[in-house]
Order: structure tokens, then sequence, then C-alpha cells
């Protein structure tokens, strides 16, 4: 009985044995009581120690766009600025209404909603706005017009765009405000029948012609100005060439000159100088006038003067000399023995030379040739 016992007892440990193999089970010898079998999973898995990759936060449209971008002729483009506002650089771009073709800079203001970009600026008092959607790839700008649904495509300049709250004062040149039109010209101008033109910074013309008040707009650049407005319900296009000494303005075109003071000053106040005398003067005739040549030499041509005394109609080309003492001029010259000395008021304005005699109230206006 008691081998019986003993053979089954073998048994059963092989068979434990057996099934702590197939389960993956191993004894191992307890320190404390080395005869108790210790019983550890050795299925358990090593601790693996993952490290998450780190990603740069994905910048915003608002921040990409900023700078400056143009396009492939490096003509036209934008300047975005942190602040909301964008200088723009237009090449032949036709403002709706007065169909002036437009080159240049101007400032206007942006926003940004998703991949939509809107612009806004003013010239010559139309708003221009435009809707695009945007598109960033590394220095590559492309902008969808909504409207047209033409994309063009423009590169960031290689220069360090100002990205501050603030526009660079020194975009534009000093004589020129934010809509590109000379300074010089801003203000109102008349002249001695009445006449006046009034010249806005943003654009905007009124004209008074015999009393009556027209409206309208100009583009004055580069000694050029083009004036259109509205005159008894038509459409009314001038185009000159324009010079501005100090308070005189002068605008040359197809029908002749248009001579203007600046409102509230004297024609007069214009600079005079020897220099600004200096070359040939005619009447209207081309018949009569003056060349004054450095050292204050002259050549005075008469037509029909009469010389006192002599009471003899005199024609031609004489040598004399000149002067000039702050606004007056004096010109002096002796014809067949008999000074005569004529002193002046003068004023140069453009191409005009006006004298006005002291001692009479003769007035004579020459033009440069």
């Amino acid at each position: 009985m008691a081998k019986s016992t003993k053979i089954i007892a073998i048994i059963l440990s092989v068979l434990v044995a057996g099934v702590c193999v197939a389960a993956g089970i191993s004894s191992v010898r307890n320190n404390d009581n080395p005869d108790l079998p210790t019983v550890s999973d050795s299925t358990a898995k090593p601790t693996v120690s993952v490290t998450e990759p780190t990603t740069e936060p994905k910048k915003e449209l608002s921040e990409l766009i900023l700078g400056k971008w143009t396009d492939s002729a490096q003509m036209s483009g934008f300047e975005f600025f942190s602040d909301g506002t964008v200088e723009i650089t237009y090449v032949n771009l036709t403002v709706p209404v007065i169909n002036i073709p437009v080159n240049g800079k101007t400032k206007g203001t942006y926003s940004i909603s998703g991949d939509k970009l809107t612009t806004r600026c003013s010239i010559y008092s139309a708003t221009i706005e435009y809707n695009y959607k945007v598109q960033i790839e590394g220095n590559e700008l492309k902008l969808t017009d909504l409207e047209e649904f033409e994309t063009a495509t423009y590169m960031r300049a290689t220069e360090t765009a100002e990205t501050t709250t603030k526009v660079k004062e020194t975009t534009l040149p000093s004589t020129k405000n934010n809509s590109g039109y000379d300074d010089e010209i801003i203000g109102s101008w008349e002249n001695s029948k009445g006449d006046k033109y009034e010249f806005d910074y943003d654009g905007e013309l009124e004209v008074t012609l015999s009393g009556k008040e027209y409206d309208g707009i100009y583009l004055a650049e580069d000694g050029k100005i083009t004036l259109q407005y509205k005159k008894n319900g038509s459409k009314v296009t001038e185009k000159y060439t324009y010079t501005v000494r100090k308070n005189n303005l002068t605008l040359k075109g197809e029908n002749g000159e248009i001579q203007l003071v600046r409102e509230g000053t004297d024609n007069a106040s214009v600079s005079v100088s020897e220099d600004d005398l200096l070359g040939t003067w005619r009447d209207s005739a081309d018949m009569s006038g003056f060349q004054f040549k450095p050292g204050g030499l002259c050549e005075i041509t008469y037509v029909n003067l009469t010389i006192p005394v002599v009471n003899i109609p005199i024609n031609g080309t004489f040598t004399g000399s000149y002067e000039v003492n702050g606004d007056r001029l004096t010109i002096t010259v002796s014809i067949y023995g008999s000074p005569i000395k004529d002193v002046y008021k003068f004023s140069v304005s453009g191409n005009t030379l006006t004298l006005k005699g002291i001692d009479n109230d003769n007035i004579i206006t020459l033009t440069k040739q």
C-alpha cells in the first residue's frame, strides 16, 4: 500500500512539472525555505521606454504672410505688416471710373480668415478691394482672385522685411504723399480772372471756371498732370506738363499755358535772381524781347521803339546791361547816343517772365525760348 502511494506521488509530481513547463512556469528555490519552490511568471514582458517625437507648432497664415513679396519681374507685389497694414505696388492698375493706368505704391489694410485674404486701399477716392485664396509653400505665395479665378505667384523678397507695428515712413520720397502725388501741387491755386484749381491729397479735384464749380479727380507725377472733371454733364479730360516754383504753378498744354498762384499769396513773391533770368525771352509774337547773359550783359530786341527827342521808330537788337536787386530789374541801353533806362518789378513762373514798370502800369509778359 505504501509503495503504491509513493508511485502515485511520483506520477503526480511528474504531471505537475509537465504542466508547469507547458505553462511556462519555472521553479525557483525559496531562500527562506529551500524545500518549497517559488513560482514566478517568466512571460512578463520587459518595459520599453518610448520617446514621442517633438514637433514644432504649425505657424498660422497670418504669420507666414508677413514680409515683402514681389512678382517675377520684381515690379508689383505686397509688403504685409503685423499691424494689419499692407503696402501694395501696382503696375498699370486701371482704377474704376477714371480709367487711368496707375503705377506706384499705396498703403492699405488687409485681413485673413482661414485661407482667405482681403486687401483694401483707396486710390483717387475709389476704394479698391480684392479677395484671394492664399497658398504659401516655402518662399512662394500664390494668390487666386476669387472673382476672376486667376492665380498670381509672388516670391518672398531676399531683403529682410519690416514686421513691426508701424509702416516705414521712408518707403516714399519726402516730396510724395501716401498716394504718390506731388506734395508741391497740393492746395488751392488761382489766377487774376478768378479761376481756381484745388488739389487734395486723396486725388480729388475742384475746378472753378467763370464762377462755376466742377468736381473731379487728378493724377500728378513726374511733371505731368491729368485732370478729369464733369462740366455741363460731359466728362472733360485735360493733360498738361506742370512746374511749381514756390507760390507759382504753370500748367502747359496743347492749348497754351495756365499761370496760377497759390491762393492767398502774391505772384511777385516767387524767387527772383539772376539765374532765373538767364536765357532768351520773347513776346507772344516772337518779335521783341531780351537775352540775359551771365555777367550782367543783355541783348534787347525792339520793335517800333520811339526814342525821345529823335522821335524815330527803332527796330533791331542792341547790347546793354542789366542789374538785379531783389525783385527789381534795371535794364540800361544806349541807342544813337541816347541812354534808355527801365526799371521793372519782375517775377519768374516756370517759362513765363512778367515785367511790371515801376514808373508806369505797363506789364510785359515774355516766354522763355
